[in-house]
């Protein structure tokens, strides 16, 4: 099995498309800071789909699963056949990035996240959240 690993700075690096037969795909956009709109394309036909975004950014997520899970934000759907069109909205700036996501997968999962803001009273980014996210 061949995992794929993203990690992109700009809208430009991170547009595009990313394809596995057999493997995940994990990607890891949240350090994306300036305003664009970025269309993203990645199918597996086994395996797991993973996207990590800025917490301030604009989502619109078309995800299907021929079966398994479909987690956007704090909704997820367990089962075959699945399709879900969802977004989650811009939090704060006018600035953010937008984010055109078309994610499938034939056996496995689609996770689209944004973490959670770092504790007050910490310093520095949280244990298992990207350095950078916000």
């Amino acid at each position: 099995m061949t995992d794929l690993v993203a990690v992109a700075r700009t809208a430009e690096e991170a547009g595009g498309t990313y394809r596995r037969a057999v493997g995940s795909i994990a990607l890891d956009l949240c350090r994306i800071r300036e305003r664009a709109t970025v269309p993203i394309v990645a199918s597996t036909a086994l395996g797991d789909l993973s996207v990590v975004l800025p917490r301030r950014a604009e989502v619109r997520v078309v995800a299907e699963v021929g079966y398994g899970r479909i987690s956007i934000g704090p909704r997820t759907r367990e089962g075959l056949s699945l399709r879900v069109r969802d977004v989650l909205p811009a939090r704060g700036s006018r600035e953010a990035p937008t984010f055109l996501l078309d994610l499938r997968t034939g056996f496995g999962s689609v996770w689209v996240w944004r973490p959670p803001p770092p504790p007050r009273d910490r310093q520095g980014p949280e244990k298992g959240i990207p350095r950078g996210c916000g």
